[in-house]
Protein backbone atom coordinates (compact mmCIF):
# COMPACT_ATOMS: atom_id res chain seq x y z
CA UNK A 1 0.00 0.00 0.00
CA UNK A 2 1.47 3.35 -1.07
CA UNK A 3 1.90 6.28 1.26
CA UNK A 4 -0.58 8.38 -0.75
CA UNK A 5 -3.21 5.65 -0.55
CA UNK A 6 -2.64 5.27 3.22
CA UNK A 7 -3.12 9.01 3.73
CA UNK A 8 -6.35 8.89 1.70
CA UNK A 9 -7.68 6.01 3.83
CA UNK A 10 -6.76 7.90 7.02
CA UNK A 11 -8.52 11.06 5.84
CA UNK A 12 -11.66 9.11 4.91
CA UNK A 13 -11.77 7.49 8.35
CA UNK A 14 -11.14 10.80 10.09
CA UNK A 15 -13.93 12.47 8.17
CA UNK A 16 -16.32 9.63 8.91
CA UNK A 17 -15.67 10.01 12.63
CA UNK A 18 -16.14 13.78 12.64
CA UNK A 19 -18.85 14.29 10.05
CA UNK A 20 -20.60 10.97 9.69
CA UNK A 21 -23.84 10.88 7.70
CA UNK A 22 -26.98 10.32 9.75
CA UNK A 23 -28.94 7.18 8.92
CA UNK A 24 -32.56 8.10 9.60
CA UNK A 25 -33.64 4.44 9.78
CA UNK A 26 -32.09 4.00 13.24
CA UNK A 27 -34.46 6.16 15.26
CA UNK A 28 -37.46 5.74 17.48
CA UNK A 29 -38.25 3.36 20.32
CA UNK A 30 -36.09 0.29 20.85
CA UNK A 31 -35.77 -2.62 23.30
CA UNK A 32 -32.93 -5.07 23.83
CA UNK A 33 -30.78 -7.24 26.03
CA UNK A 34 -27.47 -6.34 27.63
CA UNK A 35 -24.58 -8.24 29.18
CA UNK A 36 -21.54 -6.86 30.99
CA UNK A 37 -18.21 -7.91 32.44
CA UNK A 38 -17.10 -5.71 35.35
CA UNK A 39 -13.50 -5.95 36.63
CA UNK A 40 -13.89 -4.88 40.27
CA UNK A 41 -11.78 -4.02 43.29
CA UNK A 42 -13.43 -4.31 46.72
CA UNK A 43 -11.84 -2.86 49.88
CA UNK A 44 -13.31 -4.09 53.17
CA UNK A 45 -12.36 -2.68 56.55
CA UNK A 46 -13.70 -3.13 60.07
CA UNK A 47 -13.09 -0.89 63.08
CA UNK A 48 -13.77 -2.08 66.64
CA UNK A 49 -14.11 0.81 69.10
CA UNK A 50 -13.79 -0.05 72.81
CA UNK A 51 -13.36 3.55 74.01
CA UNK A 52 -16.70 3.74 75.84
CA UNK A 53 -16.06 4.32 79.58
CA UNK A 54 -18.27 1.35 80.53
CA UNK A 55 -16.51 -1.11 78.22
CA UNK A 56 -15.77 -4.26 80.25
CA UNK A 57 -13.73 -6.31 77.77
CA UNK A 58 -10.10 -7.25 78.25
CA UNK A 59 -9.18 -4.58 75.66
CA UNK A 60 -11.20 -1.71 77.15
CA UNK A 61 -10.13 1.70 75.85
CA UNK A 62 -8.52 0.31 72.66
CA UNK A 63 -9.52 0.76 69.02
CA UNK A 64 -8.62 -1.86 66.39
CA UNK A 65 -8.86 -1.83 62.61
CA UNK A 66 -8.35 -4.48 59.96
CA UNK A 67 -8.45 -3.85 56.22
CA UNK A 68 -7.69 -5.53 52.89
CA UNK A 69 -8.59 -5.44 49.19
CA UNK A 70 -9.76 -8.20 46.86
CA UNK A 71 -10.31 -8.10 43.11
CA UNK A 72 -12.11 -10.15 40.51
CA UNK A 73 -14.62 -10.04 37.66
CA UNK A 74 -18.34 -9.56 38.16
CA UNK A 75 -20.97 -10.11 35.50
CA UNK A 76 -24.51 -8.96 34.82
CA UNK A 77 -27.37 -9.63 32.43
CA UNK A 78 -30.31 -7.34 31.89
CA UNK A 79 -32.71 -5.54 29.58
CA UNK A 80 -32.72 -2.08 28.01
CA UNK A 81 -35.44 0.15 26.58
CA UNK A 82 -34.93 3.55 25.04
CA UNK A 83 -35.66 6.19 22.47
CA UNK A 84 -33.25 7.50 19.82
CA UNK A 85 -33.89 10.85 18.17
CA UNK A 86 -32.19 12.26 15.10
CA UNK A 87 -30.22 15.49 15.39
CA UNK A 88 -28.73 17.65 12.68
CA UNK A 89 -25.24 16.35 13.41
CA UNK A 90 -25.88 12.94 14.96
CA UNK A 91 -28.27 11.26 17.35
CA UNK A 92 -29.30 11.39 21.00
CA UNK A 93 -30.57 8.35 22.90
CA UNK A 94 -32.19 8.04 26.33
CA UNK A 95 -31.92 4.49 27.64
CA UNK A 96 -33.37 2.77 30.71
CA UNK A 97 -31.42 -0.23 32.00
CA UNK A 98 -32.20 -2.96 34.55
CA UNK A 99 -29.85 -5.85 35.33
CA UNK A 100 -29.00 -8.51 37.87
CA UNK A 101 -25.43 -9.32 38.79
CA UNK A 102 -23.47 -12.54 39.20
CA UNK A 103 -20.02 -13.47 40.49
CA UNK A 104 -18.18 -12.56 43.68
CA UNK A 105 -15.08 -10.60 44.67
CA UNK A 106 -13.41 -12.15 47.72
CA UNK A 107 -10.61 -11.36 50.14
CA UNK A 108 -9.31 -11.88 53.68
CA UNK A 109 -8.55 -9.52 56.56
CA UNK A 110 -5.90 -10.57 59.09
CA UNK A 111 -7.56 -8.99 62.11
CA UNK A 112 -6.06 -6.73 64.77
CA UNK A 113 -5.53 -7.15 68.49
CA UNK A 114 -3.02 -8.17 71.21
CA UNK A 115 -4.14 -11.81 71.68
CA UNK A 116 -2.63 -14.75 69.80
CA UNK A 117 -5.59 -15.29 67.48
CA UNK A 118 -6.91 -11.69 67.49
CA UNK A 119 -10.33 -13.24 68.22
CA UNK A 120 -11.21 -12.07 71.74
CA UNK A 121 -14.27 -9.92 72.40
CA UNK A 122 -13.44 -6.34 71.38
CA UNK A 123 -10.66 -7.25 68.93
CA UNK A 124 -10.92 -7.05 65.14
CA UNK A 125 -11.26 -10.72 64.18
CA UNK A 126 -9.73 -12.33 61.08
CA UNK A 127 -12.46 -12.70 58.45
CA UNK A 128 -13.00 -13.73 54.86
CA UNK A 129 -15.25 -11.43 52.86
CA UNK A 130 -17.21 -11.71 49.62
CA UNK A 131 -18.84 -8.90 47.66
CA UNK A 132 -21.26 -9.23 44.78
CA UNK A 133 -23.51 -6.90 42.80
CA UNK A 134 -27.17 -7.72 43.25
CA UNK A 135 -29.46 -5.43 41.24
CA UNK A 136 -28.94 -2.29 39.14
CA UNK A 137 -31.44 0.20 37.73
CA UNK A 138 -30.30 3.23 35.76
CA UNK A 139 -30.59 5.77 32.97
CA UNK A 140 -27.95 6.36 30.28
CA UNK A 141 -27.70 9.17 27.73
CA UNK A 142 -25.86 8.50 24.45
CA UNK A 143 -24.76 11.11 21.92
CA UNK A 144 -23.01 10.18 18.71
CA UNK A 145 -22.98 9.83 14.95
CA UNK A 146 -24.13 7.10 12.60
CA UNK A 147 -21.73 6.47 9.74
CA UNK A 148 -22.75 5.99 6.11
CA UNK A 149 -21.15 2.58 5.51
CA UNK A 150 -22.48 0.54 2.60
CA UNK A 151 -24.23 -2.83 3.00
CA UNK A 152 -24.31 -2.47 6.80
CA UNK A 153 -20.84 -3.92 7.14
CA UNK A 154 -18.17 -2.78 9.64
CA UNK A 155 -18.69 -0.09 12.27
CA UNK A 156 -21.82 1.94 11.55
CA UNK A 157 -21.70 4.39 14.45
CA UNK A 158 -19.94 5.69 17.53
CA UNK A 159 -21.15 7.53 20.62
CA UNK A 160 -20.25 9.00 23.99
CA UNK A 161 -22.30 8.32 27.11
CA UNK A 162 -23.05 9.47 30.63
CA UNK A 163 -25.26 7.62 33.07
CA UNK A 164 -26.51 7.21 36.62
CA UNK A 165 -27.86 4.12 38.35
CA UNK A 166 -29.00 2.78 41.70
CA UNK A 167 -26.91 -0.21 42.76
CA UNK A 168 -27.45 -2.83 45.47
CA UNK A 169 -24.36 -4.75 46.64
CA UNK A 170 -24.17 -7.71 49.04
CA UNK A 171 -21.30 -8.01 51.56
CA UNK A 172 -20.87 -11.34 53.37
CA UNK A 173 -18.15 -11.91 55.98
CA UNK A 174 -17.24 -15.07 57.88
CA UNK A 175 -15.06 -15.61 60.94
CA UNK A 176 -13.62 -18.96 62.06
CA UNK A 177 -12.74 -17.79 65.59
CA UNK A 178 -14.77 -15.31 67.61
CA UNK A 179 -15.38 -14.72 71.32
CA UNK A 180 -18.60 -13.18 72.70
CA UNK A 181 -17.76 -13.05 76.42
CA UNK A 182 -16.05 -10.18 78.23
CA UNK A 183 -13.61 -12.63 79.83
CA UNK A 184 -11.01 -14.24 77.58
CA UNK A 185 -12.17 -17.32 75.67
CA UNK A 186 -10.19 -20.55 75.68
CA UNK A 187 -9.61 -22.53 72.49
CA UNK A 188 -12.81 -24.53 73.15
CA UNK A 189 -15.01 -21.46 73.61
CA UNK A 190 -14.54 -19.70 70.28
CA UNK A 191 -17.52 -19.46 67.93
CA UNK A 192 -17.74 -19.59 64.14
CA UNK A 193 -20.22 -17.43 62.28
CA UNK A 194 -20.96 -14.82 59.65
CA UNK A 195 -22.26 -11.29 59.14
CA UNK A 196 -24.32 -10.05 56.20
CA UNK A 197 -24.75 -6.49 54.97
CA UNK A 198 -26.42 -4.78 52.02
CA UNK A 199 -25.05 -1.60 50.47
CA UNK A 200 -27.19 0.68 48.31
CA UNK A 201 -25.80 3.67 46.49
CA UNK A 202 -25.73 5.82 43.37
CA UNK A 203 -23.09 5.24 40.71
CA UNK A 204 -22.28 7.65 37.86
CA UNK A 205 -20.63 6.49 34.66
CA UNK A 206 -19.11 7.96 31.53
CA UNK A 207 -17.47 6.44 28.48
CA UNK A 208 -18.06 5.61 24.85
CA UNK A 209 -18.89 2.88 22.42
CA UNK A 210 -19.07 1.60 18.88
CA UNK A 211 -22.10 0.09 17.16
CA UNK A 212 -22.86 -2.14 14.22
CA UNK A 213 -26.25 -2.14 12.51
CA UNK A 214 -27.17 -5.55 11.09
CA UNK A 215 -30.23 -4.11 9.36
CA UNK A 216 -32.60 -1.17 9.62
CA UNK A 217 -34.01 -2.72 12.82
CA UNK A 218 -31.19 -4.47 14.71
CA UNK A 219 -28.06 -2.88 16.18
CA UNK A 220 -25.29 -4.21 18.44
CA UNK A 221 -23.27 -1.92 20.72
CA UNK A 222 -19.92 -2.50 22.43
CA UNK A 223 -18.91 0.07 25.03
CA UNK A 224 -16.52 0.90 27.84
CA UNK A 225 -17.85 2.61 30.97
CA UNK A 226 -15.80 4.16 33.76
CA UNK A 227 -17.77 4.24 37.01
CA UNK A 228 -17.58 6.13 40.28
CA UNK A 229 -16.94 4.15 43.48
CA UNK A 230 -19.57 2.51 45.64
CA UNK A 231 -19.07 3.35 49.32
CA UNK A 232 -21.08 2.40 52.39
CA UNK A 233 -20.63 1.75 56.10
CA UNK A 234 -22.65 0.32 58.97
CA UNK A 235 -22.60 0.33 62.77
CA UNK A 236 -23.28 -2.61 65.09
CA UNK A 237 -23.49 -2.11 68.85
CA UNK A 238 -22.73 -4.78 71.47
CA UNK A 239 -22.80 -4.88 75.29
CA UNK A 240 -25.34 -2.06 75.50
CA UNK A 241 -23.36 0.09 73.10
CA UNK A 242 -20.00 -0.15 74.84
CA UNK A 243 -18.51 -1.98 71.81
CA UNK A 244 -18.93 -0.26 68.44
CA UNK A 245 -18.30 -2.35 65.30
CA UNK A 246 -18.02 -0.30 62.09
CA UNK A 247 -17.69 -2.29 58.83
CA UNK A 248 -16.91 -0.27 55.68
CA UNK A 249 -16.94 -1.18 51.99
CA UNK A 250 -15.59 0.56 48.90
CA UNK A 251 -15.89 -0.84 45.36
CA UNK A 252 -14.14 0.48 42.26
CA UNK A 253 -15.31 -0.72 38.84
CA UNK A 254 -15.09 -0.26 35.15
CA UNK A 255 -17.40 -2.06 32.77
CA UNK A 256 -17.34 -3.62 29.30
CA UNK A 257 -20.88 -3.89 27.95
CA UNK A 258 -22.35 -5.64 24.91
CA UNK A 259 -25.99 -5.10 23.93
CA UNK A 260 -28.31 -6.10 21.10
CA UNK A 261 -31.37 -3.94 20.44
CA UNK A 262 -34.33 -3.91 18.06
CA UNK A 263 -36.05 -0.75 16.89
CA UNK A 264 -39.85 -1.04 16.93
Amino acid sequence: MSLVHSVRVFLVLLCSLTCGTLLAQLSGVYVGVQGAITPSEATYSKTIDNSHPDNATTVAGMIFNTRNTGDGNLGSVGVVAGYRMALETGFLSLQLEASRGSGRVSGFVLGDGPSQHRAQYGEAWPETFEVGSNTELGLTVQWGNELDTPNWTAITGYYFLVGAKQVTVDLDTRYELGCFTTIMCTSLQFDTGSFNYEATGQVFSFGGGLEHAFSEKFVAQLELRLETSIEDDWEDLYEEGTIRVIPELEMKNFRITLSLSRFL
